[in-house]
């Protein structure tokens, strides 16, 4: 889990003069973003940064799987849909970058991961 440090610091102001002092201040750790590799809504994209292809498992029993591709920008790069199964491959030779994948569980979104293509 990546963490932001917040800076508090409480301003001693004097009339006229241009310098500001620092008395006291507090640093505070602020969680960013998402820890990579926990079990998501059921479901397990892998491997984070991927190469030619993208596993997804799926935990939890759905009928039909649909699941998007999106680049950073929000174009769509694939969509594919899977009938009664829990193990699939999407394999690409997309450009290196960032991509988000849309997994959805018979028609509701499951969730949404970021991924990054080497």
């Amino acid at each position: 889990m990546w963490t932001l440090p917040i800076i508090k610091a409480k301003e001693i102001v004097v009339p006229d003069v241009l310098e500001v002092a620092l008395d006291q201040f507090e640093i505070i750790d602020v969680p960013v973003g998402v820890e990579e590799g926990k079990l998501n809504s059921g479901l397990v994209i892998y491997p984070n940064p991927f190469d030619n292809k993208i596993n997804i498992k799926v935990i939890q029993n759905y009928s039909t799987i649909k699941v998007q591709l999106f680049e950073i920008t929000g174009q769509l790069m694939e969509e594919q849909q899977f009938n009664n199964k829990s193990d699939f491959q999407i394999k690409n030779n997309y450009p290196k970058g960032v991509y988000f994948i849309n997994v959805y569980g018979d028609g509701a979104l499951i969730t949404t991961q970021k991924v990054i293509k080497l």
